[in-house]
């Protein structure tokens, strides 16, 4: 199977609409709505809203989550916050939650919107440009699209080697590429295997 960081935790679920009940016992309110946040709050509404947003994340609720998230990108959007970290790691956000939800082409849309942004406004960290590029292949790779899973892999690997990064997401893409490799090398013996059956059978009908 493929290796992936991004792994939801279907635990306990809570509805967003309903105050959260957090560190056993301590309560925060439910968010409010993108209509009555003042323009000079944008920036602390946003921060809460991902933490509520994470919470549910981490508590399997995932939709209510996903709704946190498109507040905020609401709210930035706004804002005129387009251009920003902060924009683009909602779009971060809101991937690993389809991700988890294994609707992988929704995934997709928000990690190319998060890099679209990164390649804009230029990456904070240089590994972070190659940690979207791996998870984009995973994505594309769980659509069984290979070939282009294998350029995205083996283009995070050429950011990972470029910025001399090291760790485990570089062995988790190296791993994965392999393995995408490995499972197209197979499907192309089955495929040639197949035809060639179906020459013989062929060859056979026209001489009998």
């Amino acid at each position: 199977t493929l290796v992936s960081e991004f792994l939801g935790n279907r635990g306990f679920r809570v509805s967003w609409r309903k105050s959260l009940k957090l560190n056993r016992g301590s309560f925060v309110s439910a968010p409010l709505t993108v209509d009555t946040v003042d323009a000079s709050e944008v920036d602390t509404k946003i921060k809460q809203w991902r933490e509520y947003a994470r919470t549910l994340q981490k508590w399997g609720d995932y939709e209510g989550a996903a709704v946190l998230y498109d507040q905020a990108v609401a709210l930035l959007e706004e804002s005129n916050g387009r251009n920003t970290i902060q924009y683009a790691d909602l779009q971060v956000d809101l991937a690993h939650i389809f991700g988890s939800k294994q609707d992988f082409k929704r995934s997709e849309f928000h990690v190319k919107k998060a890099l679209g942004v990164y390649k804009a406004i230029g990456f904070d960290r240089p590994e972070r440009h190659g940690d979207l590029l791996s998870y984009l292949a995973v994505m594309v790779d769980r659509q069984k699209r290979k070939s282009d899973a294998e350029t995205y892999y083996r283009e995070a690997l050429r950011v990972y080697k470029m910025n001399h990064v090291q760790g485990e997401n570089v062995e988790i893409t190296e791993r994965n590429l392999s393995l995408n490799r490995r499972r197209d090398k197979t499907r192309q013996t089955d495929s040639t295997v197949k035809q060639e059956r179906a020459e013989d059978r062929n060859s056979m009908s026209t001489h009998s």
